[in-house]
């Protein structure tokens, strides 16, 4: 599947509750059966987290309830 990284990192940041590797592969094989592997998604988590590791971005990929969600790094500061 084309821009599986980019597609991957959308679906995660837009999510309302995070999203374990298993939602994300049925996901994605939905829309094109048996397109995406579960070392798929994991290789592309693994770029986005490296992306996003750094304090140049005020949000980041976490690992939360069994799932990754995309969470505001910087949010208590600001309220």
């Amino acid at each position: 599947m084309e821009n599986l990284v980019c597609k991957i990192e959308a679906l995660i940041f837009t999510s309302e509750a995070p999203m374990t590797v298993d939602e994300i592969t049925m996901f994605f094989n939905k829309i094109e059966p048996a397109q995406v592997q579960e070392s798929d998604v994991l290789s592309a988590i693994s770029s986005i987290q490296e992306k996003f590791n750094n304090d140049s971005f005020s949000f980041g990929l976490f690992l939360s309830g069994g799932g990754f969600l995309c969470q505001v790094r910087y949010r208590q500061q600001l309220f």
